[in-house]
């Protein structure tokens, strides 16, 4: 019996050993390099908002888009860069300076999906960014909100026929292309600079 014990007690330390061996050959577990994005998390912004941002001319955020590369060049949002010209750190940042594809970390981040459902992993400069906004409904959103054309059929009261064309006068804003109704007024109008290379004021944006 005494036998059979120390048998026994011998598997236990040697399969024990085993495992730590196979452990320490593996080495430390990989370091996280990425970390999930959600809207609990960070702010969002609806597609309308931001298409009064961007028509107002504010300089003190950028636009990302983390789709493919294929769906960002069928269509993205004016002035948004695609994921894969945003640097991690500070040597890609030098890097992407010198290439002319640069992305201001310090500036406000709006990034953006297909539909807004997709999970968004970032790297940690990018995900612990305090100003970090997710674009509510994605790029498909962005389609229905701000360049689906507006119809005017049957609309026959003044104020309803106002709010098409101003709708109407964002879309073509955005489509590049003169509005299909009446001369409508955009619902913002640009920031005035005496200077065009003056920074962005703190007031603007987010």
């Amino acid at each position: 019996m005494l036998t059979r014990n120390r048998i026994l007690f011998a598997v236990v330390v040697l399969a024990a050993g085993l495992a730590v061996a196979a452990l320490s050959a593996k080495g430390p577990p990989p370091r996280k390099l990425t970390h999930a994005v959600d809207a609990k998390s960070h702010g969002q912004v609806k597609p309308t908002q931001l298409a009064s941002w961007l028509i107002e001319g504010r300089r003190d955020f950028t636009v990302i888009d983390l789709r493919a590369p294929d769906d960002f060049g069928r269509g993205h949002v004016r002035g948004a860069v695609n994921c894969g010209h945003c640097h991690a750190n500070a040597a890609e940042g030098r890097a992407a300076v010198e290439k002319g594809d640069f992305v201001d970390l310090s500036k406000k981040l709006v990034v953006y999906t297909a539909t807004g459902k997709e999970p968004v992993e970032l790297p940690k400069v990018l995900a612990q960014n305090p100003n970090l906004l997710l674009l509510e409904g994605g790029y498909q959103a962005w389609q229905e909100q701000v360049l689906a054309k507006v119809s005017f059929e049957g609309v026959t009261d003044p104020e309803r026929l106002n709010e098409l064309a101003r709708k109407e006068a964002v879309r073509a804003y955005f489509a590049g292309e003169r509005p299909s109704s009446a001369p409508a007024v955009l619902p913002t109008a640009p920031i005035r600079r005496d200077n065009a290379h003056k920074p962005a004021a703190a007031r603007e944006g987010c």
